[in-house]
């Protein structure tokens, strides 16, 4: 549950950084910081480009925020069987229905 809540703070914080509205003061500060390398010289020249991919990188960080910060819990059991000595049991399944375990065999 924490992991999923970490998971999906960082995909926040990935689309924050990356979104089109931040680009105009973001990416002359990435210039700057990489001037004189080929790096800098490639944004430069593919600005469109770098729009385009931050665009895509952006809406996939922000869906699977949404995503991993909607997500139930995965550790929870699917089923939950509660079994005496004998065998006999009752099985609780994910979707409320309820079975009768006798000896390894299902009854509904």
């Amino acid at each position: 549950m924490v992991w999923q809540k970490i998971r999906s703070g960082v995909m926040f914080v990935v689309a924050f950084v990356s979104c089109p509205c931040h680009l105009p003061i973001t990416l002359p500060l990435a210039l700057a910081l990489l001037t004189g390398t080929s790096a800098a010289v490639w944004i430069a020249q593919h600005t469109t480009w770098v729009y385009g991919g931050m665009t895509i990188l952006f809406l996939i960080s922000l869906a699977l925020g949404f995503m991993w910060m909607s997500r139930e819990d995965s550790t929870q059991l699917n089923s939950c069987v509660v079994q005496n000595q004998k065998g006999y049991g009752i099985t609780l399944s994910p979707l409320g229905y309820i079975y009768y375990t006798c000896g390894g065999y299902s009854l509904i």
